[in-house]
């Protein structure tokens, strides 16, 4: 997902969507994507890609990163050496980038209105 205010935006955003079984294929695992792990939003149930498994480069967190790592290294990620993480195969459909767009457009909108 990545560092900073819009990553973590996003996980905020994703956790309170109610969106469930997503898929993770990203150049940076960090504690925003372990929590939508944690939370049954990420299981990488339904991807075709990788199907289980969620491919990064490489991680950047907090000790509880580490650790998870440590112990589903085998079940639950997959190395992206062969593979480019920040480029799956399967480009986002017009849809879910829509979808992106929209969600960062409400918490955008929310600011503005919890500001004035």
């Amino acid at each position: 997902m990545g560092i900073g205010g819009l990553p973590d935006t996003v996980v905020k955003l994703l956790k309170e969507s109610g969106y469930k079984n997503l898929g993770v294929h990203t150049e940076m695992m960090g504690d925003g994507t372990l929590e939508l792990i944690e939370e049954g939003v990420v299981t990488n149930d339904q991807k075709k890609l990788d199907r289980g498994k969620s491919v990064f480069t490489f991680c950047l967190g907090s000790l509880k990163l580490y650790e998870y790592l440590l112990q589903t290294i085998q079940r639950h990620w997959r190395d992206s050496q062969t593979k480019k993480a920040g480029r799956p195969k399967k480009e986002l459909s017009e849809e879910e980038i829509k979808a992106i767009e929209e969600a960062y457009e409400e918490y955008r909108c929310n600011a503005i209105v919890k500001k004035y």
